[in-house]
């Protein structure tokens, strides 16, 4: 079987490291969760920081944050998950 390039097998490999992704980060606080609660938790905080570690190490552009707070998941009417969209 014939040998591929080592040339060009290099080359491809430079433009797989260049390829990088964009991404927002969206993160919600349930509605069971009232507004004396939300200014005593850190939870929209490590939903970020969490997601800021991994779009790091992936190598992800995260080009905004989109947070909603007392809305539920089961319900896709949310004005910062609207916006992402």
């Amino acid at each position: 079987m014939a040998r591929t390039s080592k040339r060009y097998i290099r080359k491809s490999e430079e433009q797989a490291q260049k390829i990088f992704y964009k991404a927002g980060i969206y993160t919600r606080l349930s509605s069971e969760r009232k507004e004396e609660w939300r200014k005593k938790s850190s939870s929209i905080e490590t939903q970020i920081l969490c997601c800021k570690e991994y779009a790091l190490k992936e190598n992800i552009k995260v080009v905004n944050i989109y947070t909603d707070y007392e809305y539920s998941g089961t319900n896709f009417e949310r004005p910062q998950f609207q916006e992402m969209m």
